[in-house]
């Protein structure tokens, strides 16, 4: 062991069995092939599934609630059970997402390399899927800008990023109450990294990519109505509660753009009818 710093990990799944995991499966290969990581890695599955499902064929710590609490709820079990178990960090990690072989060694040099007063407490790294950039990237304006790939090291202005992928340290956790568990789901990684952030905790852009499926990046068409209605709910918390009256000025003209560009494409469905709601001011 080179370091003192241990990684409590946290894969989510939802309607999906661990061998059918991108994540479960990634995870375990690259412990697997690195056992000098594997030791300072205490991984966890949370199952989200409605009705649960067996979960013994995987040897982690496990929980599961049948009754889909979403991501907050299982990311906040796991910075207990990581505070429990002597782990400094958090990875988390949603079910479709696959991690390089190398990425346990490449973050655990990371954490070995930091400085008490380097102030880093994220440690973010390049997510991409459908072969577009995902995260991480500056707060959105009229849409969102990712940071430029040859962007590495420390950052210290405001940034977003996914959940997963992204390592957290633990006390910084703390230090913010937790994972806001009224952003159970959508909008709890913008929440979070805003949060903590306005705390002082820095960012370190880690140099490896991960591949991630995000269904939100899909044609919204595609998108059920409830799951695009609880999608801009959420949207709407977070901008109320941001600190910035420019960002809420933002938010509102991504709004005014997203239904100017229903009307010209002729889609003068649900969707629109939601988008049109939420630029009134009658969602969430």
């Amino acid at each position: 062991m080179t370091g003192t710093g241990r990684i409590g990990a946290i894969v989510v799944l939802y309607r999906m069995t661990p061998d059918a995991s991108p994540a479960v499966a990634s995870l375990s290969a690259a412990l697997s092939g690195d056992p000098a990581s594997a030791q300072r890695f205490m991984p966890m599955l949370f199952d989200n599934t409605p009705g649960g499902q067996i979960l013994d064929s995987t040897p982690w710590q496990k929980q599961a609630d049948p009754t889909n609490p979403g991501l907050a709820a299982a990311y906040q079990w796991a910075a207990e059970q990581a505070r429990q178990r002597a782990c400094d960090w958090v990875l988390m990690l949603d079910q479709d997402t696959k991690i390089p072989p190398d990425y346990p060694a490449i973050m655990l040099r990371a954490i070995d390399g930091l400085s008490p007063h380097d102030g880093v407490d994220i440690l973010v790294p390049r997510l991409v899927g459908d072969g577009r950039p995902l995260s991480p990237h500056w707060p959105a304006r009229l849409r969102s800008e990712p940071l430029a790939a040859d962007t590495m090291g420390i950052v210290s202005d405001e940034i977003c990023a996914f959940n997963s992928g992204l390592v957290l340290r633990l006390s910084a956790i703390e230090r913010v109450g937790g994972f806001p568990a009224d952003f159970p789901l959508d909008y709890l990684d913008h929440a979070m990294m805003l949060r903590l952030q306005q705390h002082g905790s820095r960012s370190l852009l880690l140099p490896v990519t991960v591949r991630h499926d995000l269904s939100m990046t899909h044609d919204h068409r595609a998108i059920a109505l409830d799951r695009y209605d609880a999608w801009q709910r959420a949207e709407s918390r977070f901008y109320r509660q941001h600190p910035s009256a420019q960002a809420r000025h933002w938010l509102r003209l991504r709004r005014l753009h997203r239904v100017a560009s229903r009307v010209l494409r002729g889609q003068f469905g649900p969707l629109l009818r939601a988008d049109v709601a939420a630029l009134l001011g009658r969602r969430g």
